[in-house]
């Protein structure tokens, strides 16, 4: 008998190779990776195994947005693929989704494998209709999306991604956005990427799959099935986020200080 179709809600959807978006390669094949403009329009995209291919932004696809009965998607098929095919869900249960491939193949896989398959132009509505949890965290840790090893606030809505190192003068440090941009901070002017972040607590956050910067603002309803953070930005935006999105704000300063009061008692 065929499984009945149930109606329920998408859980988070995860990289398998940590990339921030997807890019359709060829036939039916998607990859992850990232991009970064060269132009107004263009851009250059680098997947997860390092090929590379100039493209226009229209082309690039979200990662992350789970997909709902009906809706066209990118999944993995088996746990060792290393590229998601495009698709169409045509059923759903609990963690699973039933898809039916391009390719002619069709079968129940982990919802966390399936990506609903919109471009980073396309309108998506980061809010979801559903009934929140009342725990104060998820136990996801957050991701670097540009490979980077700490955060900087470079203007008072936006946060980069980068790399530090010491200079010839104490306690400043050159800080390398991963766009190339420089600046000589301190370590009260750095911040680290990749904590996670509780209910009540300031972060920093990626608004979309899209999004190449950093937004401050405050997580204020967690959704640990689903592995998302409902977060308030100072600037007024809000929305429930995948959890790997969203970092804890604290600098570099401050969480020494706060290792050194643990360590003494």
């Amino acid at each position: 008998a065929n499984q009945p179709t149930l109606m329920t809600t998408p859980s988070a959807v995860n990289p398998r190779f940590g990339g921030s978006t997807l890019i359709h390669w060829d036939s039916c094949r998607f990859y992850e990776g990232h991009y970064h403009m060269v132009s107004n329009d263009s851009c250059v995209f680098t997947a997860h195994d390092g090929d590379q291919r100039v493209l226009k932004k229209s082309q690039i696809y979200q990662l992350g947005v789970p997909a709902s009965v009906g809706e066209e998607c990118c999944s993995y098929w088996t746990a060792n693929d290393t590229c998601l095919y495009s698709g169409k869900v045509t059923e759903a249960k609990e963690d699973e989704m039933y898809v039916q491939f391009d390719d002619g193949d069709k079968g129940w896989v982990p919802q966390n494998w399936v990506h609903k398959k919109l471009t980073i132009t396309s309108d998506h509505e980061a809010v979801c209709v559903t009934v929140s949890s009342d725990v104060s965290c998820v136990s996801v840790e957050p991701m670097a999306r540009f490979s980077g090893e700490a955060l900087i606030q470079w203007t008072n809505n936006a946060f980069f991604e980068g790399r530090y190192n010491a200079t010839d003068t104490d306690s400043v440090f050159l800080f390398t956005a991963h766009d190339g941009d420089q600046r000589k901070v301190t370590t009260s002017e750095i911040y680290q990427l990749g904590l996670p972040v509780k209910k009540g607590e300031l972060c920093c956050a990626y608004f979309n799959a899209s999004g190449t910067y950093l937004c401050p603002g405050m997580v204020t309803d967690v959704r640990e099935n689903q592995k998302q953070l409902f977060v308030k930005f100072e600037d007024g935006d809000k929305g429930w986020l995948p959890a790997h999105w969203v970092h804890r704000r604290i600098t570099l300063k401050e969480s020494s200080a706060a290792k050194e009061i643990m360590f003494n008692g």
